[in-house]
């Protein structure tokens, strides 16, 4: 059987406007890519928070945040039902760039092994 090539992926910067509460207080970017049935979204900067530790932890630059692999869709679905914007922006990268970054993603991300200091 003959399988069906698949198309490169499709890679749009999403960019979520901010929420009500002190943890959704600031706006926050996320990458979705589209490849065949798959759709997941990179939400790059997820971080525990534990109220007034957090905030101190932001100040001081030791909060730590880490990248974590979604559904796409249940994931916009949670955006919008905290009534925040959502700004989608297709990144226009050529068939080899957009599977490296959609590969790196997946490898780095998807096997828990992203992390910052902000």
């Amino acid at each position: 059987m003959v399988q069906a090539q698949i198309g490169p992926p499709q890679i749009e910067l999403l960019t979520f406007g901010p929420g009500d509460s002190i943890s959704d207080s600031f706006g926050h970017s996320a990458v979705r890519v589209t490849e065949g049935e798959d759709d997941e979204l990179y939400n790059l900067g997820h971080a525990e928070v534990d109220g007034a530790g957090f905030i101190l932890d932001v100040l001081v630059g030791d909060a730590v945040f880490v990248g974590v692999v979604g559904d796409a869709e249940a994931e916009l679905d949670r955006y919008r039902a905290i009534d925040r914007s959502i700004r989608r922006q297709a990144l226009m990268l050529d068939e080899d760039r957009a599977r490296w970054l959609a590969a790196h993603l997946r490898a780095e991300v998807g096997a828990g092994r992203f992390s910052y200091r902000y």
